[in-house]
């Protein structure tokens, strides 16, 4: 079994996460990166803001360094000003809104997936969706190695 982000379930990710943008009517760009932080595939959606590459490729880039949500900082630092402060100095780039989502795999993190464009309680729930997409490929992919 393979901890490893493929192309395909790459692809598969970001077809998730621009279909279900596209039928709620938004514009985004979705951006997967590798477990070295590594883009493996980025889509900006006609009508997605050029500003939404840089910020869905910070958020991939926090999820991947961190294990963990973008979304999930914010709760975390809120109210202790000092934390916030030293996590912001000692990791430069650090988002701390939804949209940014570490991939687990084997308890290990290959990757992250970024989505900017909407607000971000969307972006959350689309790169929530990219990655049980690419999840699924990657189990997919695994049954096929067997045959």
């Amino acid at each position: 079994m393979s901890a490893r982000l493929t192309a395909e379930a790459a692809r598969a990710a970001v077809d998730a996460a621009t279909s279900a943008a596209a039928a709620r009517g938004l514009a985004v760009t979705v951006v997967v990166l590798d477990d070295a932080a590594v883009p493996t595939r980025l889509a900006r959606m006609n009508g997605a803001r050029a500003l939404s590459v840089d910020l869905a490729t910070r958020k991939a880039e926090t999820a991947a360094r961190t294990g963990r949500a973008t979304h999930e900082w914010a709760g975390m630092l809120r109210g202790d000003e000092d934390l916030a402060r030293s996590a912001l100095a000692s990791m430069p780039g650090l988002v701390l809104f939804g949209g940014g989502v570490p991939i687990h795999r084997f308890d290990a993190v290959i990757g992250a997936i970024g989505v900017s464009g909407a607000a971000q309680e969307e972006d959350q729930q689309l790169a929530e969706q990219a990655v049980a997409a690419l999840l699924r490929q990657l189990t997919q992919e695994e049954g096929s190695d067997d045959d």
